[in-house]
């Protein structure tokens, strides 16, 4: 249609400006090829736009998909640094507490070596003070051997035997053997006050002993707590009895994740199982045993946990989220010789302080079967 148009607009300014009917024939023919041709080259070019086209909205949509791709991405990233951000912030808050309670520990072990210094040094003057008082048993036999005579001498020496020995001594013997009766009644006396005096001198030294082992027992507490296990497996008088009952003596202002509660004061320690020094009970019979503990907490709440071999057996929860509240619990459990129990910190927010000055925080266990 476009090629009719042009031909008679090709004709009609022939005729005006008077061309003949061949020359505008070779004009028209002329006019038509070179249309024809640019004709060809328009739709080769529409042909390659719509091609160009067709392949830039491909290209398009292949971008948006990417795009949309990479938003993905982008919000999983910004999820995955806000996480690792969150959790660095968690790390640097637990390795605070870790400095706190690494400088805690620092001074603690500081004032424990000290304590140990004038411990040992105060043990070894015991020690010396309790040689030398190892003489009370030879003064005691001496003491009992002075008794025997002192009894023998008054025997002989009765009052009733001395007045009828007086009155026959007056009236038959000289004064020279009054004379020596007398001196012998003046050694006796002496001697008795000897005795009376070797008594008090033992009962003074026995004193002194007994206050020096309590001395040594206040100041040593592995000593003091063996020396009360010794005594009560001598007073029960049964071997397989294990039992003890200890109390948290201090308090600890930083708790952390998974941290084992050491009870320090024994009370009572029936077959020596539980260690102060490491908080842990170890199964020296086997059998079943009950143990039960109590913690109490301030300011939050804290759940604490029963330990056996490294595996959880019992949770307990403990206070709440305005006042101090204790809490525990008792599990009857199974051991073998050589496991371990101890009572650990579990969930806990921070700022939860762990109470053990009033003796409300304790644990306890004993052979059940």
């Amino acid at each position: 249609m476009v090629c009719g148009l042009g031909i008679v607009i090709i004709c009609l300014i022939s005729f005006t400006y008077g061309q003949t009917p061949d020359d505008n024939v070779n004009s028209n023919m002329d006019i038509k090829s070179s249309l024809h041709v640019r004709l060809s080259s328009l739709e080769r070019r529409h042909n390659e736009g719509v091609q160009r086209v067709n392949e830039l909205e491909k290209q398009q949509q292949t971008a948006q998909s990417h795009i949309v791709t990479l938003q993905r991405q982008q919000q999983i990233e910004s999820r995955r640094i806000y996480d690792l951000e969150k959790r660095q912030q968690t790390n640097q808050r637990r390795i605070f507490l870790l400095k706190i309670q690494r400088k805690m520990d620092q001074d603690r072990i500081l004032n424990l070596e000290k304590q140990r210094t004038y411990d040992q040094r105060r043990i070894s003057d015991l020690e010396m003070q309790l040689q030398s008082s190892q003489r009370i048993p030879d003064l005691e036999k001496q003491q009992q051997s002075e008794q025997h005579r002192t009894s023998d001498l008054i025997k002989v020496f009765d009052p009733k035997i001395k007045r009828q020995s007086r009155q026959r001594l007056l009236s038959d013997a000289s004064d020279a053997t009054n004379y020596s009766q007398h001196s012998l009644m003046i050694g006796i006396y002496q001697h008795t006050k000897n005795l009376h005096s070797v008594s008090n001198n033992i009962s003074s030294t026995a004193s002194v002993r007994a206050a020096t082992t309590k001395r040594t027992e206040d100041r040593n507490p592995e000593r003091r707590n063996k020396l009360i296990n010794q005594r009560q497996q001598q007073e029960s008088g049964n071997e397989g009895t294990v039992a003890f009952h200890v109390v948290l003596s201090h308090w600890y202002n930083q708790m952390l994740d998974l941290m084992e509660i050491h009870f320090d004061k024994v009370t009572t320690n029936i077959g020596g199982s539980y260690s102060a020094h490491t908080g842990t009970f170890t199964c020296t019979r086997a059998g079943v045993y009950v143990f039960s503990w109590t913690v109490h907490v301030t300011t939050c709440y804290a759940y604490t946990e029963l330990v056996k071999n490294g595996a959880v057996v019992g949770y307990a929860f403990s206070g709440n989220s305005q006042n101090s509240e204790s809490g525990g619990n008792t599990v009857v459990i199974q051991l073998l010789q050589g496991d371990t129990v101890f009572v650990r910190v579990g969930e806990h927010p921070s700022g939860t302080a762990l109470i053990g000055t009033r003796g409300t925080t304790t644990f306890s266990g004993f052979l059940l079967k």
